[in-house]
């Protein structure tokens, strides 16, 4: 059984559950990437976490709505880790990636860009709307090497060993079972690969008032089946870097580095502000 083994961070950085993980003999290399926090908006606030039995459903009717204006309403959170998720993926040309949760393509189309013609990438999203508007992105933009297609991130019916990249961004914090997941996303490498994954950070206590905040500003306005309250969302302990490596533990994954990216978006009037909350998921 493999083990994780972080990387020292440098003492002039602090690192908040971002991990970049490396793997054995399969070779892949994981990278976590983590916390954002814009403008004093705690981007994981856009994030509902379900328990009842139709939670997945209800994440892909959230993500469904929001679809049509993801990442479209000028204001950038996604689309800066987007970009370094794939460069930390070491892409080479003509190599085989596989992008799970790949949403409108902050991923997907830098990493077909640094694969090339000669390579192949495949998105898969479990929401339908986000597949046809990336698939009809990726035609636009003559990209005949990439394919888009409705699946369920946390069990890809892709054969083992087939990627040289497997790449996860912000999606193991909405799986029933994130390090069942995590080892069968190893397995779909090749030796060699690279698996890289990103999720959000702690949050600090100014965050957190953030976020309480506007759920409370919001609150009167919800349906009666809208998203919880703060208090019932994902537990603490999953944006900490002991938890991303704790991922690893049995999943023949090695070598865990540890990266922290900050993205940091302007917000230009309030209006802006609601249009990004709702246009990223923010919405019962």
């Amino acid at each position: 059984m493999a083990t994780a083994r972080p990387t020292p961070a440098p003492s002039s950085m602090a690192i908040h559950g971002a991990a970049s993980h490396t793997v054995p003999a399969t070779g892949a290399t994981l990278c976590c990437m983590p916390g954002m926090v814009a403008a004093g908006y705690d981007s994981s606030a856009t994030v509902w976490i379900m328990t009842d039995e139709g939670r997945k459903a209800r994440i892909v009717g959230i993500f469904d709505r929001a679809a049509p204006t993801y990442e479209q309403v000028g204001v950038e959170l996604f689309g800066p880790p987007g970009r370094q998720l794939a460069a930390l993926a070491q892409l080479r040309p003509g190599e085989r990636v596989l992008d799970l949760g790949c949403g409108r393509g902050a991923s997907l189309f830098p990493a077909a860009e640094a694969v090339g013609p000669r390579g192949e990438v495949v998105g898969l999203d479990l929401a339908p709307e986000m597949v046809a508007r990336t698939a009809a992105e990726a035609d636009r933009r003559g990209l005949a090497w990439v394919r888009v297609r409705q699946a369920d991130a946390e069990r890809p019916d892709e054969p083992e060993g087939r990627f040289d990249a497997v790449i996860a961004g912000f999606v193991v914090f909405f799986l029933d079972d994130p390090a069942a997941a995590v080892a069968r996303w190893g397995r779909l490498l090749r030796p060699g690969g690279r698996l890289v994954l990103s999720t959000f950070t702690e949050r600090s206590a100014a965050e957190q008032a953030a976020f309480a905040a506007v759920v409370d500003a919001v609150r009167r306005f919800q349906p009666p089946s809208g998203p919880p309250d703060r208090d019932s969302g994902p537990p603490d302990e999953i944006y900490t870097t002991a938890w991303l490596c704790g991922l690893f533990a049995g999943s023949g994954l090695t070598d865990v580095d540890i990266v922290e990216i900050i993205q940091r978006s302007v917000f230009a009037s309030p209006e802006v502000f609601w249009d990004f909350v709702l246009s990223a998921g923010g919405r019962p």
